[in-house]
């Protein structure tokens, strides 16, 4: 039963852009594919956040969840000037062991028939090398202006910040 919700679910979910996509996967050689995949990729440079996966929600509403806390145990330790600053690194694919992992069944468990819809996104996203995080959490180490900050990583932006609106609880935090 599970699995016939979450099928009605995903039909429910196809935006009418995915459908033209699949259209698209259809009736195009890869070449053109590919080069509309780069034009959509450079079309949404700026626009890298938390991204939702379809597959995983819980996983996905942690991460936004982590961001939630971080932020506001950030104020909390800000206003008992308790000197402990709290940081969130937010990082695109990564290329580490359990990245190539993925097409491994004892790895990637019930989602197993998601690798390709992973793998299509390692295209479009890109692959960061570990230095590059490394890079960002001595940023956040060393800079003692920074708490509550979301510090994001990506392959086209590099090292960037979240912007959020703040008030005027929200002194010497992002």
């Amino acid at each position: 039963m599970r699995d016939i919700a979450y099928g009605l679910v995903q039909r429910q979910v196809l935006t009418q852009e995915e459908e033209t996509e699949k259209d698209m996967e259809e009736e195009l050689p890869v070449s053109v594919r590919k080069k509309a995949i780069r034009a959509k990729r450079e079309a949404f440079q700026g626009e890298h956040r938390l991204m939702p996966v379809a597959q995983q929600p819980v996983y996905c509403a942690s991460k936004h969840g982590i961001i939630g806390f971080t932020r506001s145990a950030a104020m909390a330790a800000n206003l008992m000037n308790s000197g402990v600053r709290l940081n969130v690194i937010c990082p695109g694919f990564v290329n580490t062991p359990i990245l190539k992992s993925i097409e491994k069944e004892e790895n990637m468990g019930q989602y197993i028939e998601y690798t390709g819809h992973i793998k299509d996104m390692m295209e479009f996203y890109g692959i960061l090398d570990p230095s590059m995080i490394a890079s960002g959490l001595i940023t956040l180490i060393e800079d003692d202006a920074l708490n509550g900050a979301i510090m994001k990583i990506t392959a086209s932006k590099g090292i960037h910040f979240q912007d959020y609106d703040t008030t005027p609880f929200h002194t010497k935090t992002q």
